[in-house]
């Protein structure tokens, strides 16, 4: 799957009229899904209503993006437990820290799920994911949230094995940003969460064998949007220093591919027209220079896109 097939892009503001602009000139040749910013837009968030899930010229309102904590590399997500180091200033306490209270992450969830509009939850640290499933796991018992709106949590990187059982009961989809393990393993490994935590970012194994469906994710532009680095990243989990950071969260290439593909077109409520070849669904597809099942694992990095279709419309090539 090309990185222009699926581009989440968390706008508000400026961003989100140049978006509107260029779809409006029919300057966009890959379908964008947008999620503004719910607190962001919280004044005039029913205009979003009438662009729920419909592409306008290649562009889609997807739903609103939370944003629940911080980062781990950055030591600003929020944990149950202390970071192994913590940032200069702080105490050996220090956990990070929630950009939410209960109340106002439930009142906003309520609010859009009451309209059937889906959420994407950025939730990096083991703290966030709780308070991310708590409070829609209120909302489920309340029956507002259901699980056909999908919603999503963002990178959940600092996961804990019981987090597994509770997104399955729950029904929500984690996406996960496996290029961390790549990136950033020996930093969580050495200064963030120590060998313990740190071997279980990314769980997508842990998630498979629950039956949950997961994506894989990049973060442009924190990162570059390499999805190949992703894939390689989940298949492999090694560190730049040549770690392997957990090996029982390894996954096969064919499941790292159908989490950026299939689904991710299930997580985004397309798998009837997108993320598998089949005669009825739009010819979005892309040649590689290898084969991703047949080639050496290690070398995952080094595929090419050669061309990208869209719509049966070749849209870049090498």
């Amino acid at each position: 799957m090309d990185k222009q097939r699926f581009a989440t892009v968390e706008t508000m503001g400026v961003g989100l009229t140049l978006l509107r602009e260029a779809a409006a000139k029919k300057l966009i040749k890959a379908d964008i899904v947008y999620f503004p910013d719910f607190e962001a837009n919280k004044k005039e968030w029913e205009s979003f209503l009438p662009h729920y899930m419909k592409y306008e010229n290649n562009l889609k309102f997807g739903g609103f993006k939370f944003s629940d904590d911080g980062s781990p590399q950055g030591k600003t997500a929020w944990l149950t437990q202390p970071y192994l180091i913590p940032p200069e200033g702080q105490s050996k306490d220090y956990k990070g820290f929630p950009i939410f209270t209960d109340e106002v992450l439930y009142d906003d969830l309520k609010t859009i799920f009451s309209k059937n509009i889906t959420a994407q939850l950025h939730v990096n640290g083991d703290a966030a994911i709780d308070q991310a499933l708590r409070v829609i796991g209120k909302l489920r018992q309340e029956g507002i949230y259901k699980p056909e709106l999908r919603a999503t949590l963002i990178h959940v990187q600092n996961s804990r094995p019981d987090h597994i059982s509770k997104i399955k009961d729950i029904g929500v989809i984690p996406s996960y940003f496996s290029a961390h393990v790549y990136l950033w393993g020996d930093w969580h490994y050495s200064s963030v969460f120590g060998p313990e935590r740190a071997a279980f970012i990314s769980p997508a194994n842990a998630a498979k064998d629950a039956g949950i469906t997961f994506t894989l994710h990049h973060d442009a532009p924190v990162t570059p949007p390499d999805l190949m680095t992703g894939v390689y990243a989940a298949v492999n989990r090694i560190t730049r220093s040549g770690m392997v950071l957990g090996p029982e969260q390894r996954i096969k290439v064919i499941d790292a591919l159908k989490a950026i593909t299939i689904n991710a077109a299930y997580q985004y409520h397309e798998e009837d027209i997108k993320g598998s070849l089949k005669e009825g669904k739009l010819a979005d597809l892309v040649i590689l220079n290898k084969d991703p099942l047949t080639i050496d694992p290690k070398e995952l990095r080094s595929i090419q896109v050669l061309e990208t279709i869209k719509e049966g419309k070749t849209v870049f090539k090498r």
